[in-house]
């Protein structure tokens, strides 16, 4: 079982560590007991500063993507995220020759983080066994005219998760704090461990 993990870096960075150190060693354990390999891809640590230079991260982002399905955690928080450009798809000519849809993406303006959601799991119309964890809102985030572009995208964003999740593609749970998700990440994952590893 190899899982790609998808969420914005720099406000996830806390939650991510605590899924790594408390969490998926748990999760791998039990699957260690089952004679089963149990690894989590985060690419916080796979791209390389020349690669991020010579637009290779999307490209890098779809093939892990398609090298981890049907697994995918998708933890949605407050923000929407990096916004690549043209200049990414001139940088490197191999990402469109590859992966051509990628320029109706980036025509719409979306977000790295939405990308890979989207190819990976809400877009996809293959079978795939994908988790999404959604960070409760706190407060008022303003009528529809005073929000933001990504505030407005994000938004969007988690609606389809949640549409994707009532047609039965995925899960969406919410959560408000780092435990209370550990806790979802492992209720989830163990769920679908056991139906396909089961303990005996």
């Amino acid at each position: 079982i190899r899982i790609f993990l998808s969420s914005t870096f720099s406000d996830m960075q806390e939650t991510r560590n605590y899924l790594t150190k408390k969490i998926f060693p748990k999760i791998e354990k039990e699957c260690t007991d089952r004679g089963v390999r149990f690894t989590v891809l985060d690419l916080r640590w796979g791209i390389t500063e020349s690669e991020s230079k010579t637009g290779k991260v999307i490209e890098i982002c779809i093939d892990e993507i398609n090298r981890t399905r049907p697994f995918f955690i998708g933890l949605v928080g407050d923000r929407y995220g990096w916004i690549p450009d043209e200049e990414e798809m001139r940088r490197n000519r191999h990402l469109e020759e590859k992966y051509p849809w990628v320029r109706e993406y980036m025509k719409r303006g979306a977000s790295i983080t939405e990308i890979e959601m989207q190819y990976g799991v809400l877009d996809s119309g293959l079978p795939v066994d994908a988790f999404f964890f959604l960070k409760e809102e706190h407060g008022s985030t303003g009528a529809a005219g005073s929000r933001s572009e990504k505030e407005v995208k994000l938004a969007a964003l988690k609606a389809k998760i949640r549409k994707k999740a009532a047609e039965g593609v995925c899960s969406a749970d919410t959560y408000s704090s780092i435990e209370q998700l550990g806790q979802l990440v492992h209720e989830r994952l163990m769920t679908m461990i056991d139906s396909k590893f089961p303990a005996d």
